[in-house]
């Protein structure tokens, strides 16, 4: 309210001072927003960093977890595998023959080489109690503190061997880390444990170091508690070589590591091991004593937050401007108003003042006078202490700035009666300086005052009355819908009268009116006649004996709906005697049609998997086979599903998986694998031996991954083809199109496209091609006079030595009767002759077939080609010129083509 001086005129100073003072608030204002837009915005930072953080930090978490769990599964299958044992067993037993125990140490040590290399362990030893390696593949040093880890890890299980520096002759020391197990079922002389030793700088610290986004200071730290230390197990971006060298003090309560390891998880704001101030997320890993802590330093959070502080500084330093002129252009024009205004109001309330003070002194309730436009004229202590405002400021209030937003609006029709009523009473929101909002019971009357008319209204706090309605009200709805959303209605008898009550869901479950009046024969009465009998006597008992009872029956509603309910009684007992019966009944029919349906969809699914004639074949995330249809059983050669299902556990020790060039297949690359990784695949083809029985089968592999709506895996699905007869026919076709039934070697057909691929290469990479034609000397005398027989054998014994005589890359073809073909690709002038004279020597040496010896020689005419111009026909014309040109030269040796020779054979065209 603005100061008046004595004689009623405004004093110009406190006009300055007022003016200065709205300025100065303006300005405090916008700084108050400006600081409010900082904050937001440092808060939303914050927010984006630690849920970046909290990603990073539950995926890294999650990663270590798994990582860890597959090599505890894996050491606990190959601990708790009977061939390895038994395998084990043998190689250690001192009766074992010299011979038998070298086998069984052959396979125990392939068995731990495929799986070291499989899982990447960088050792995996057998050791005795005193830490003396039996067997074992990689590094072959015994770990650190051997005896105090199993006197420590004395039950049966995988254990693992935590972060520790062993001593080494460099003096550097290597970080070890491990898991170990003992061998419980193993027959062997001296109990045995098997170790496994694991690198950390192959997975687990890189996992750890590596950040998915660029940042100047992010990192992830491992850390562990040794007694009152933190101990740091990698090493640090800002501080190198510092694993497990590195310890700090649990006692520094702003370091994250000491915050996670007392148990803390989630967001820190804290000093990191440099003492600079850091943002981290904090979390422990589950199943190990190690916690991980995800931090970025908090200058690099905040680095953009300096930008757009200064650009804000600049605009709310031209909105302060703009206001402040604003502000007292409108000043100026409203003095002269506010101070007629203002005088006149004093004059008002000088003269209500008596009256008033004299009814409301002593009130208990709020009273308040009002003018006719609502305006509050005068207030009572008690409306002062009630709504918080000091007498003046009362003054200055209107009766709707007393209600909450939206109450006037919704009494304005009330409000339009009072001019034509003597009073009215009505109940409405009110609030108070601070904000809060309480109901009031509203008591209003006219009074008249000479030629003025003002209103007085009693106001009374009915909070507490309200509470009491609305709990009892939300308790009841509450009560309503819950029963009504489970479908569960309440009831209760009394034995004596068999009378009683139901609430409406009841009434509903049984299709009746919700006011439907009910006894205990009439509800007993809608159950089936096959059921009717069983509740009648529970209910019978319950009230006669006072026992319980729980039961699933049919009904028929009143409206000759079928349904099944779940009913349920207990008797109230009072000094021995059931004085009434009180339960529940619960609609189940919905749960009793999809029991049904299901029970259906498994008989479907079984009638389904047994008439297929492809082999299917399901595995959960971790590899276990969860089932397999009778094809599958049928194709890996078994007639038992349990039997199956323990075997495939080993899939590694019982089966050999190639591909259809030959090479082995690792087991990652096995369908079972790639299936239950979640990897989709088709017509895999793959060659599957028993090696217990040699049952072989080539089958095409089709798996794809079945997840549920959040896109977890929840299993994969192998499908297995039988191609077996397949690729038999297709390879029987391949060898007549493409080979010579006589001495299996290329035909024509595969000669001209070898040769082809042979010249591109060529001439792709500026090689050098051989090709050499070969004839048999006189083999029309052996073959005339010895008979076809005999010369069919010499040409498959001479195909023989020719093949052995060649590279595995070379083509060696028979292009009718004794002459031969052969293409050298990547060869010199001097490799061709050397393997010319090869061939000359080894045919020329004796041939001993079934019945007799014979001796043959050969002449063999050679080209060679860089790719220029050549074609394949004039290669093999070229090779066999050189062929007539040593079979004129004497025969039995070898000649190279000329351009002579291809000038003498033109000429004697």
């Amino acid at each position: 309210m603005p100061l008046r001086d004595n004689g009623g005129r405004w004093n110009e100073r406190h006009r300055r001072n007022a003016l200065l003072l709205i300025v100065l608030l303006l300005v405090l204002g916008i700084a108050a927003i400006g600081w409010s837009a900082e904050g937001f915005l440092r808060r939303d930072i914050r927010a984006a960093t630690h849920d970046k953080l909290t990603a990073i930090a539950a995926l890294k978490a999650d990663q270590i977890q798994v990582w860890l769990a597959d090599k505890r599964k894996s050491l606990q299958a190959l601990s708790g595998s009977p061939p390895f044992l038994a395998a084990l067993e043998e190689a250690l037993d001192p009766a074992t023959p010299e011979p038998a125990r070298r086998t069984a140490e052959a396979r125990v040590t392939a068995r731990l080489e495929g799986m070291r290399r499989a899982n990447d362990y960088a050792a995996i030893l057998l050791l005795d109690e005193r830490a003396r390696i039996q067997l074992g593949v990689g590094l072959a040093e015994p770990p650190t503190n051997w005896s105090a880890l199993i006197a420590t890890h004395h039950t049966p299980g995988v254990h693992l061997q935590d972060f520790v520096r062993a001593p080494t002759a460099d003096g550097v020391g290597r970080i070890e880390l491990g898991l170990f197990a003992r061998l419980e079922q193993a027959a062997t002389p001296s109990p045995l444990w098997i170790y496994l030793r694991i690198d950390p700088e192959r997975f687990l610290y890189p996992l750890i170091q590596r950040w998915p986004v660029p940042s100047a200071s992010a990192e992830t730290l491992l850390i562990r508690r040794e007694g009152d230390a933190v101990v740091f197990l990698n090493s640090l971006r800002h501080r190198p070589d510092t694993a497990l060298r590195l310890r700090l003090s649990m006692r520094q309560t702003t370091l994250p590591a000491a915050q996670v390891l007392a148990g803390r998880e989630g967001i820190f704001a804290g000093r990191d091991y440099r003492d600079v101030p850091v943002l981290s997320v904090l979390r422990l890993i589950t199943g190990t004593p190690w916690a991980m802590v995800a931090k970025v330093d908090r200058e690099e959070a905040y680095a953009n937050l300096a930008t757009l502080r200064a650009m804000a500084v600049r605009v709310l330093v031209a909105f302060i401007l703009i206001g402040a002129v604003a502000l007292w252009l409108w000043w100026r024009g409203q003095q002269q108003a506010r101070r007629a205004e203002l005088l006149e109001r004093d004059l008002k309330q000088q003269r209500l003042a008596e009256r008033f003070d004299y009814l409301s002194r002593y009130a208990n309730d709020v009273i308040l006078l009002l003018d006719a436009e609502g305006k509050v004229l005068e207030a009572n202590e008690r409306a002062l202490s009630h709504y918080g405002y000091s007498r003046q400021a009362f003054r200055q209030l209107h009766l709707d700035d007393l209600r909450a937003p939206g109450e006037s609006e919704r009494l304005a029709p009330l409000w339009a009666q009072l001019p034509q009523r003597d009073s009215l009473v009505y109940e409405v929101l009110h609030r108070r300086q601070n904000g809060s909002v309480f109901p009031v019971e509203c008591s209003v009357r006219r009074i008249a005052q000479g030629s003025t008319l003002v209103y007085q209204e009693i106001i009374r706090d009915i909070t507490e009355r309200k509470r009491a309605e609305e709990a009892l009200h939300e308790q009841e709805h509450m009560l309503n819908d819950m029963s009504t959303m489970a479908h569960i209605g309440g009831w209760r008898f009394d034995p004596a009268t068999g009378q009683g009550s139901w609430t409406p869901e009841c009434a509903r479950i049984h299709d009746l009116p919700e006011d439907a009046p009910i006894d205990v024969a009439a509800g007993l009465g809608y159950y089936k006649d096959e059921h009717r009998q069983t509740i009648e006597a529970a209910v019978r008992a319950a009230g006669e004996e006072g026992r319980p009872y729980d039961l699933e029956l049919e009904i028929v509603s009143a409206t000759g709906r079928r349904k099944w309910v779940r009913t349920i009684g207990h008797p109230v007992l009072e000094q021995g005697r059931v004085t009434q019966v009180f339960g529940a009944i619960q609609d189940i029919t919905e749960r009793k049609r999809a029991e049904q349906a299901l029970r259906e969809a498994l008989d479907t699914r079984e009638a389904v998997l047994q008439s297929m004639n492809d082999g299917l074949v399901i595995a959960d995330p971790t590899g276990m086979i969860i089932d397999i249809n009778p094809a599958a059983l049928r194709l890996h050669g078994f007639t038992r599903k349990d039997e199956a299902l323990r075997v495939l556990a080993e899939y590694i020790d019982f089966f050999e998986v190639r591909d259809l060039a030959g090479e082995e297949q690792p087991p990652e690359r096995w369908p079972i694998s790639r299936a239950y990784q979640g990897e989709v695949f088709t017509h895999h083809e793959l060659r599957v031996r028993r090696r217990d029985t040699g049952q072989t089968f080539i089958g095409s592999y089709s798996g794809a991954p079945v997840r549920d709506p959040r896109g977890r895996l929840l299993f994969g699905i192998i499908t297995i083809r039988d191609i077996t007869e397949q690729k038999l026919a297709e390879e029987q076709i391949r060898q007549l199109a493409f080979y010579d039934p006589l001495t299996g070697l290329a035909n024509r057909r595969l000669l001209e496209e070898r040769l082809a691929v042979a010249m591109a290469q060529v001439k792709r990479q500026g090689a050098c091609l051989a090709v050499m034609v070969l004839d048999l000397d006189h083999f029309k005398e052996i073959n005339d006079t010895l008979g076809h027989a005999t010369g069919d054998a010499l040409l498959v014994e001479v195909a023989r030595r020719m093949r052995d005589a060649v590279r595995a890359t070379d083509t060696v073809a028979r292009s009718g009767g004794d002459e031969f073909i052969l293409v050298l690709s990547d060869v010199e002038s001097k490799d061709a002759a050397y393997l010319a004279g090869k061939l000359v020597a080894r045919l020329s040496e004796p041939l001993h077939l079934e019945k007799q010896t014979l001796s043959v020689s050969c002449s063999l005419g050679i080209t060679l080609s860089t790719g220029d111009g050549d074609t394949a026909d004039a290669l093999i014309r070229r090779a066999d010129t050189a062929m007539y040109q040593a079979k004129q030269a004497g025969r039995n040796r070898y000649q190279f083509f000329t351009e002579e020779m291809q000038r003498e054979t033109l000429s004697t065209v």
